[in-house]
């Protein structure tokens, strides 16, 4: 059917028309001044297709002649009627490939009365009854709204690669022949529907195999840990509530109960417990029924216990630490443990578990308790228990400072020993140790008899080649960086460097009868190496016993032996398996200890002679 709009028509058809069945007339039809026959029925005049370039409509009738139609590109004709010439120019391209009858009557008088046409109206245009064939692609950007019965519209795709895109197309449904099955476009994707019919098992998500549920009457019931259904362990087949019909499911990690007895299994609906022993107890809780036969295990082994905790800082520098505390639950029922902070608390788990931990961040020293909770299964009698661990810190202090010496003395300073009387000077500087994140403040040096520089110089020179040994220090103090400790801390460490005195053997020959104290500290007369002319001084030998000594002279010479006076006596001196000792004459001078020859030894022009000490 279309709705036609004429011109020159009398005033009972000048208004618009729809004609949609056989048009009877009972006068006469008066078409451009000539009569129209209501009898004519030659399908030659019937138009059988029609088709439209830009504004002109060219319509074919049966006996393959044609005729156009131009739409006016402004104002409608005569008659008042006004064209959409867009929409028609967007629809021009599906009404090329138009074939079939536009209602019999009403294209007939479309075909007699083509020179009174002069304009079309899109909405018009568009209402099309009867039976119509469209090929072609046709592009359609309004609704199509059809409330017919039998309309039949084929959705078939050869493959998932030809379906369109899901987002375009949201809410289209397809069937994919490769698959042999129906999608709809939703979300962005195109989602399956899934055929009961194939396989007779529970309808699953084919991208996460999980039931399919009905948003209306909600979802299939498993269990949180598990997932899994409930079966029967002789039949293998899902068990239902026997009142309800509905499906059960596992709770917890736990199998449905059966009684075993003998070779036969008995699914158990019913559990009856009396009770009439102290010993044995039985709890419901959460769906869990417990049997408890004898005296339960007392909970064990509460530890708390710290990790991460840097003890070495200052008590406003922050640090991430752990405080976790573990358990043994026993045989009883735990309830909860808590970690605190004096009375503040941190962390809680109540119900199950056997151990809790909170991570932290502070600053400075704490102190932590756990309480724990558990009841008795046989009586609910509670038991307590609690542990505490400290985290404090201990700021390592900075290391001590390092002295560096070098001596220029006579024999010198191995082992940081002088041989007493040795003069020369010795070169000292320090540095600060390790910090361990202190801040440096000032590093002072000092010496017997030697100035607080750094570097500095120490001249053993008068009193310093004395008995008594000396010292060199380096003190460095720190303090605690600003704001990392309240309150700011000071601290010092000390490095010392201490020179013993020592007198080692020694031995020569001089025809002086004696010698003092001070000349037996003048070393630059007495030992050959230092421009002496008596004899050798051993440096760091400071035992005579068990040692040989060689003395070579020229001319009439008293023989030496000098040691430290703190020594003890020898017992004896040989010479080429000789004794001799009672060839000479001890005596003590000073510091020194001294075996002199009785008499003078001849030496001639030069002599040698070994004595060996006991």
């Amino acid at each position: 059917m279309a709705l036609i709009k004429w011109k020159q028509l009398s005033k009972d058809l000048s208004t618009h028309a729809n004609l949609t069945g056989s048009l009877k007339v009972t006068g006469s039809i008066l078409l451009n001044g000539a009569a129209v026959s209501t009898a004519q029925t030659a399908t030659g005049s019937l138009i059988s297709t029609a088709s439209a370039t830009n504004n002109t409509i060219t319509f074919t009738k049966g006996d393959n002649s044609t005729f156009n139609v131009t739409v006016a590109t402004g104002s409608g004709g005569g008659g008042g009627g006004s064209s959409d010439l867009g929409a028609l120019n967007a629809f021009s391209a599906s009404v090329n490939t138009f074939t079939g009858s536009i209602d019999g009557e009403v294209t007939a008088l479309m075909a007699a009365t083509s020179s009174y046409l002069t304009s079309i109206n899109s909405s018009s245009f568009a209402l099309l009854t009867g039976s119509n064939t469209f090929s072609g692609s046709q592009i359609i950007s309004g609704t199509l709204d059809s409330n017919a019965k039998g309309n039949k519209i084929r959705f078939h795709y050869d493959n998932l690669a030809a379906l369109p895109n899901a987002s375009v197309y949201h809410g289209m449904f397809a069937h994919v022949h490769s698959e042999g099955a129906a999608y709809y476009a939703h979300g962005g994707a195109w989602v399956k529907l899934v055929d009961d019919n194939k396989t007779g098992s529970f309808l699953t998500n084919a991208d996460t195999s999980s039931f399919l549920t009905d948003a209306s009457t909600g979802s299939f019931v498993t269990d949180a840990d598990t997932g899994s259904f409930l079966t029967d362990a002789s039949t293998g087949s899902f068990i239902t509530n026997s009142q309800t019909s509905s499906m059960s499911v596992a709770s917890a990690s736990f199998n449905p109960v059966a009684y075993l007895s003998a070779s036969t299994t008995h699914s158990l609906e019913h559990i009856e417990v009396a009770d009439f022993d102290n010993d044995v107890a039985v709890s419901f809780t959460g769906n869990r029924l417990k049997f408890v036969f004898g005296t339960p295990t007392e909970p064990s082994s509460l530890n708390l216990a710290r990790s991460g905790f840097a003890t070495n800082r200052f008590n406003k520098v922050s640090d991430a630490y752990t405080i976790s505390a573990t358990w043994n639950n026993g045989g009883y029922n735990f309830i909860t443990a808590s970690i605190f902070t004096g009375s503040v608390l941190l962390a809680a788990s109540s119900g199950s578990g056997t151990s809790l931990s909170t991570n932290l961040t502070t600053t400075g020293s704490h102190a932590y308790s756990v309480q724990y909770t558990a009841s008795s299964p046989l009586d609910g009698s509670i038991f307590t228990d609690s542990d505490t661990v400290t985290a404090t810190l201990s700021k390592t202090n900075p290391g001590q400072p390092s002295i560096s010496d070098t001596a220029t003395i006579q024999l010198g300073d191995s082992s940081n020993q002088l041989e007493q009387g040795a003069t020369g000077s010795i070169a000292f500087t320090g540095s600060y140790g390790s910090s361990n994140d202190w801040e440096q403040v000032t590093l002072v040096m000092s010496a017997s008899s030697a100035p607080a520089t750094n570097p500095g110089t120490l001249n053993v020179t008068g009193a310093l080649t004395g008995s008594s040994s000396f010292t060199l220090f380096a003190s460095a103090s720190y303090k605690s960086p600003d704001g990392e400790n309240d309150p700011q801390l000071f601290t010092s460490r000390t490095r010392t460097t201490t020179f013993t005195k020592i007198i080692s053997l020694r031995h020569g020959a001089s025809a002086t009868t004696a010698f003092t104290q001070a000349q037996y500290e003048d070393l630059g007369s007495w030992d050959t190496t230092l421009n002496g002319d008596i004899g050798t001084i051993v440096k760091g030998d400071v035992n005579p016993v068990g040692n040989t000594v060689s003395i070579t002279w020229s001319g009439d010479k008293y023989h030496y032996i000098v040691y430290d006076s703190s020594r003890s006596d020898l017992s004896g001196i040989a010479t080429s398996g000789f004794a001799v000792l009672g060839q000479f004459t001890k005596t003590t001078v000073g510091d020194y200890k001294v075996y002199r020859t009785t008499a003078l030894q001849a030496g001639g022009g030069g002599t040698t002679i070994e004595y060996v000490l006991s």
